[in-house]
C-alpha cells in the first residue's frame, strides 16, 4: 500500500509526515490483530463478551482507537495527517468501518461512537470524490456492509 501511495501522491514526501502515516497504518493493523485475538479459542458467547470488553473504556481495542483519535486531534484537519488524503486515511477508514461491520463477533456496532476525530475522518474519506466514485462504480453484486455507507 505504501508503494501505491507513493506512486499516486497519497504518501507524503516529507520524512516526518511519512513517519506519522506509517505510525497510523501500524496502529490500524494492531486494531485488527488485537481485536481478532481477543477471545480466541473461547466459546462464542465468551468470545463476544471479551471483544465487547476490549471495545469498552479501558479495553485493548478502545485504547488503540483512543490513541488514533487523539493523534488525529493534533496532526490532522479532517484527515489524519495534514490537510489532504493519505493512505493512512484510507487505512483508518477501512479498518474502523470493518471493525463495526459485524465482521468481528462481539464488537458493538457503536464501538466508534465516542471518537469524534475518527467520525470526522470517516465522513471526510467517504465523501472524497475519488472514494465516492469508486463506491458508485461497484455493481449490485458487491455487498458492502452498511458501516461503509456515506456518513
Amino acid at each position: 500500500l505504501r508503494l501505491i501511495g507513493k506512486e499516486t501522491g497519497l504518501y507524503p514526501n516529507g520524512a516526518i509526515a511519512a513517519a506519522k502515516v506509517d505510525e497510523l497504518m501500524d496502529a490500524c493493523e494492531d486494531i485488527a490483530i488485537k481485536t481478532n485475538s481477543v477471545g480466541a479459542g473461547l466459546p462464542k458467547d465468551e468470545k463476544e463478551a471479551a471483544r465487547a470488553a476490549a471495545c469498552a473504556e479501558g479495553g485493548t481495542t478502545h485504547g488503540i482507537l483512543k490513541k488514533i483519535d487523539s493523534f488525529m486531534a493534533t496532526n490532522g484537519r479532517g484527515f489524519s495527517v495534514g490537510e489532504s488524503l493519505t493512505i493512512a486515511d484510507l487505512s483508518i477508514y477501512v479498518g474502523s468501518s470493518s471493525l463495526v461491520s459485524g465482521l468481528y463477533d462481539g464488537v458493538p456496532l457503536d464501538a466508534l461512537d465516542n471518537f469524534d476525530n475518527l467520525a470526522i475522518l470517516r465522513k471526510t474519506v467517504r465523501s472524497h470524490p475519488a472514494v465516492c466514485k469508486w463506491y458508485d462504480s461497484l455493481d449490485d453484486t458487491v455487498k458492502v456492509p452498511s458501516s461503509f455507507n456515506k456518513i
